[in-house]
């Protein structure tokens, strides 16, 4: 009965099964003889934006799944697949506080800023006045597509799941633990002038002073070398 089955699979517990078959909206599993549980499609990847359960699954596929919930009444067993691995949100919020240094690959460049992703589904957003510690005009001055760029967080918003970065600020906190250091050593160093408008691009065996350059790819800096 279905009773018994509510009994014998728990919320939560992770189960075997087989793949019978494929649909549009997702994977139908047994997980026991004439008693199937479903995946829902959007239950298939936490990163995976997926059109069909093909690009996961194949039928006859033997895989583990979560148990999500059981409906007796519609005798109907919702499964998850990727539930049954952490979540990569949640991974990062973990791993990582507000004042962090973090690294990404630049993803979208738009009119306001630029979105980084972080982790697998995650992207977080750099605004245009947090790329630079002078004026930027349009975020394609200082990021491209397909760059690395590291940045400081500023900001985990845990209900709206939005992380804001800041290169601006992650040049300031280097200025200064450059400074501190500097004053442990009892040594002082002159960082470069820049002239206003300008942004100054070094080799880094000619760097003395923390530049956007340090923070940017190459295929940027050349762009950078270019425009100004």
């Amino acid at each position: 009965s279905w009773k018994e089955v509510e009994k014998k699979y728990e919320i939560g517990s992770i189960v075997s099964g087989r793949v019978t078959h494929l649909t549009d909206f997702g994977a139908f599993v047994e997980i026991e003889e004439e008693l199937e549980g479903l995946i829902h499609i959007s239950d298939l990847s936490w990163d995976k934006r997926v059109e069909h359960p093909k690009e996961i699954l194949g039928e006859e596929k033997e895989v583990e799944v979560k148990v999500l919930n059981i409906d007796t009444k519609k005798r109907k067993i919702s499964l998850g697949l990727k539930q049954t691995k952490p979540e990569p949100w949640e991974e990062l919020i973990q791993e990582h506080k507000v004042g962090d240094m973090i690294s990404g690959k630049v993803q979208q460049v738009t009119n306001f800023g630029v979105f980084v992703n972080l982790a697998p589904g995650i992207d977080g957003m750099i605004h245009v006045s947090e790329l630079d510690e002078q004026y930027v005009s349009h975020p394609e001055k200082i990021a491209l597509v397909g760059d690395n760029i590291e940045a400081q967080i500023v900001e985990i918003d845990r209900e709206k799941r939005r992380i804001r970065l800041s290169v601006r600020r992650l040049m300031q906190t280097k200025r200064k633990k450059r400074k501190e250091e500097e004053v442990r050593k009892g040594g002082k160093r002159t960082p470069p002038r820049k002239k206003k408008g300008s942004i100054t691009i070094l080799p880094s065996s000619e760097k003395d002073g923390i530049v956007i350059g340090d923070f940017i790819g190459e295929e940027t800096k050349e762009k950078l070398r270019k425009n100004f």
